[in-house]
């Protein structure tokens, strides 16, 4: 078993780039995660992010 954490800024990216890895075989293990992000971009972003596994 493969797992995998996808991490964007933008939630409309973080469903595109699921929606990709489903195609390929990839299964979202949970929900969506919401956090501050202070090491992206330095400026306390929300950050999304979405375990799967494979």
């Amino acid at each position: 078993m493969e797992y995998l954490v996808l991490r964007e800024i933008h939630l409309g990216y973080l469903i595109e780039a699921v929606n990709k890895h489903i195609e390929k075989g990839w299964k979202p293990q949970g929900g969506v995660n919401a956090c501050r992000d202070k090491w992206g971009a330095g400026n306390n972003e929300i950050a999304y992010l979405q375990a799967l596994i494979k």
